[in-house]
């Protein structure tokens, strides 16, 4: 069984190609709490990190609300105070390990 634990997304600018935000999040599994001792070597996440975790809905309503908050910033950088529009998210499912 194979449980989401981790949420980590980076918001590039699409004129500039520097990171404008992060959003990154733990969650905690609820069909197998506890992370195997494999899971903890392959990720370098603890097991105190996942207990203190919330649930995946919770995670990823704030997610939702990161998003749509990005989405109606401006981008300052460019001076004009239009907004950037988000073209693409990039899920970063190898944060942990290196990648």
């Amino acid at each position: 069984m194979h449980e989401i634990i981790e949420i980590p997304v980076v918001l590039v600018s699409t004129t500039t190609a520097e990171i404008v935000d992060i959003f990154h999040e733990y969650v905690k599994p609820k069909m197998c709490p506890v992370l195997t001792p494999f899971c903890k070597k392959l990720t370098g996440i603890n097991q105190t990190v996942i207990n203190q975790s919330r649930s995946f809905t919770e995670v990823w309503c704030d997610l939702e609300k990161w998003i749509e908050d990005k989405k109606s910033q401006t981008n300052e950088s460019n001076g004009n105070n239009e907004v950037e529009p988000i073209r693409s998210l990039l899920f970063c499912y190898r944060w942990t390990m290196g990648f």
